[in-house]
């Protein structure tokens, strides 16, 4: 699970990736939220949020993109989110650590 500090860490380095100023503090907190929206969007369906994982910062870059209208290209980016959603759900080395010990 994501702390605090990650999503605020994940949140400055996508304002800047989408050329956005991160000193907007009404951005920088809409960001914010959206990202704990989309983690728990995947804890949600038994994914891993490890930031340290580069598919799951892809995730939350395409949540924002989506939840943004990014260059009039939303639904698209949803379609991206949902996808990627879905097949990290059925990727091992994704799920949350409960998931993947079974029965030991």
């Amino acid at each position: 699970m994501m702390t605090q500090q990650d999503i605020e860490l994940l949140s400055f380095e996508l304002l800047q990736k989408l050329r956005l100023s991160d000193e907007d503090i009404a951005l920088s907190r809409e960001a914010m939220d959206n990202l704990f929206a989309c983690m728990s969007e995947l804890e949600r369906v038994g994914i891993d949020t490890d930031m340290r994982k580069p598919l799951i910062r892809k995730a939350g870059e395409l949540y924002l993109k989506w939840q943004w209208d990014y260059l009039g290209k939303g639904e698209r980016f949803e379609k991206c989110f949902n996808d990627l959603r879905d097949a990290l759900s059925l990727t091992q080395s994704y799920l949350e650590r409960d998931d993947r010990d079974g029965d030991e």
